[in-house]
């Protein structure tokens, strides 16, 4: 039993510890604390809200399974092939160098 008041003890401290870490973001976190740094210029939406959205985007897009013809497809059209496939001439170039009929 001895050893267990001292762990108990630590335990103690330890939540001591994190509720006062706890009341110190809370303090800064504040209505009035937000509002003196929107006065003072802070952009909410470009600080918190455009990585937030940013990071939920990928986390989505990681969630979703393309097929492998839109891949393919991807890889193929390009910029430069959407210029080629806009201009005749350029096409017909194209073909001749690819070896199409």
């Amino acid at each position: 039993m001895a050893n267990v008041e001292p762990l108990g003890e630590e335990a103690v401290e330890i939540v001591k510890k994190q509720v006062e870490s706890y009341e110190q973001i809370k303090e800064l976190i504040s209505v009035d604390t937000l509002k003196t740094m929107q006065l003072l210029w802070f952009n909410y939406k470009a600080a918190i809200g455009e990585p937030l959205t940013l990071m939920l985007k990928n986390f989505i897009l990681s969630k979703i399974v393309e097929p492998d013809s839109l891949v393919a497809l991807q890889k193929i059209v390009t910029p430069e092939m959407v210029e080629i496939l806009k201009d005749q001439t350029a096409y017909e170039n194209f073909k001749q160098i690819v070896g199409i009929s």
